[in-house]
C-alpha cells in the first residue's frame, strides 16, 4: 500500500505541475493572487492522502491540496479541481471571507464551481451517464449543476446547519455574475 500511495502522489504532483504550465484559468488565477499580494511558489501546492470522499482543498495559510487518492478519470478533472480550489485561494486573497459564515461559504462555492468548469456541459453530462441520472435540458444545465455541487458542499460546513439553499438564494445574483478575475465567464471565452 506505501507503493502505491507513493506512486499515486508522483501521479499527483506530476498533473498538478501540468496543470500550472499549461492551464490558461490556473494561470489567470495565479497572476491575479500575486497582483493581490498573495504569493502562490512551490509549497503553495501538495498532494496529499484524503479521507473524505473530496477531491481537493484550499487550506487559508497553507494552500492548495489535491487529494492523490481521488485523481479518478482525466488530465482535465484534475485540472477542474486546481481550478476551483484556486478560486478559493483568490476568494481568500482578495476578500476577507469570515469561516463562520455560510454565505461566505455559499459565494466562493459558487464561483469556484462556475469557474472552475466542473459544471460546463460535458463534464456534467459525463457525471450524470456515470451515475445513471436522467439526462437534462440544455437550457440553465450550468446553474442547475453549480447550485446543486454548491449545495452538497456546504452541507459538510458546520456553519450551513439549517440554511444551505437560503444561503445560496441570498448570495446567488451578485456571486454568480462576479467572474473576476476574469473580463467574462471562462467559457463564454475559450478559456
Amino acid at each position: 500500500a506505501l507503493n502505491t500511495m507513493a506512486e499515486e502522489r508522483k501521479r499527483c504532483e506530476e498533473f498538478v505541475r501540468t496543470s500550472l504550465l499549461v492551464d490558461p484559468r490556473v494561470h489567470q488565477l495565479l497572476q491575479a493572487m500575486n497582483k493581490e499580494g498573495c504569493p502562490t511558489g512551490p509549497s503553495f501546492f501538495s498532494c496529499q492522502y484524503c479521507p473524505e470522499q473530496i477531491q481537493g482543498y484550499y487550506e487559508a495559510g497553507k494552500g492548495v491540496t489535491v487529494c492523490q487518492n481521488r485523481m479518478q478519470g482525466s488530465k482535465e478533472a484534475l485540472m477542474t479541481t486546481v481550478r476551483h480550489e484556486l478560486t478559493h485561494a483568490y476568494d481568500a486573497c482578495r476578500v476577507d471571507l469570515n469561516p463562520d459564515s455560510c454565505a461566505h461559504h455559499a459565494c466562493t462555492e459558487i464561483r469556484a464551481s462556475s469557474l472552475s468548469g466542473e459544471c460546463e456541459w460535458g463534464p456534467e453530462f459525463m457525471r450524470r451517464l456515470a451515475l445513471g441520472e436522467p439526462m437534462f435540458m440544455l437550457r440553465k444545465q450550468q446553474q442547475a449543476c453549480v447550485r446543486r455541487r454548491v449545495a452538497l458542499s456546504l452541507r459538510m460546513a458546520e456553519c450551513c446547519k439549517g440554511k444551505v439553499d437560503q444561503s445560496i438564494d441570498e448570495v446567488w445574483d451578485v456571486c454568480y455574475q462576479d467572474t473576476s478575475p476574469f473580463a467574462i465567464h471562462p467559457s463564454s471565452s475559450g478559456v
